[in-house]
């Protein structure tokens, strides 16, 4: 945010009001203007990169306030099983975008078995200590490996939920 000569002149600030005194009315009018429309600037900026998915249906009182940030992971799941290379091509906010949108569906009480097989799939592969990229890198690049029929099979499945 550009704080220039313009943007003072606009909530009322003068050559004269830098001379006048700090307790002045006038000069704490001009910094109360400028510095609301500073913290609206700001607030809205950082709202629309904050994460923030509702709480749960029956939350409990961190959720109340904080959120249901397994409703978040859910999202980050989907959306790297949906799009495994997007994240690397999309900008933060369109990341962030997507991951929300993805969660808030993933809540709603019809998609409740698609949410427990997204679940099912991160603790899966936490489980056996596997991360999505390495699915995705297995069956993209027909590399052989130990897991490969698991991480094909899991992957597609979960792939065939989500497009439902």
């Amino acid at each position: 945010f550009v704080v220039d000569r313009t943007f003072m002149q606009k909530h009322g600030a003068t050559d004269l009001t830098r001379n006048l005194d700090p307790s002045d009315e006038h000069r704490h009018a001009v910094s109360r203007s400028a510095v609301n429309d500073l913290c609206q600037h700001l607030e809205q900026a950082i709202g629309e990169l904050a994460i923030n998915v509702s709480p749960p249906l029956s939350p409990d009182p961190a959720e109340e306030k904080e959120g249901d940030w397994a409703a978040l992971r859910s999202g980050i799941v989907a959306a790297r099983i949906l799009y495994p290379e997007v994240a690397e091509e999309l900008s933060l906010r369109k990341w962030i975008e997507l991951v929300k949108h993805l969660a808030n569906e993933l809540q709603k009480a019809e998609h409740n078995v698609l949410d427990d097989s997204v679940q099912d799939y991160y603790h899966d592969l936490t489980k056996h200590g596997l991360r999505d990229l390495q699915v995705h890198e297995v069956i993209e690049t027909d590399r052989p490996g130990p897991c490969f029929l698991f991480c094909h099979m899991l992957l597609r499945l979960q792939q065939s939920f989500l497009l439902l």
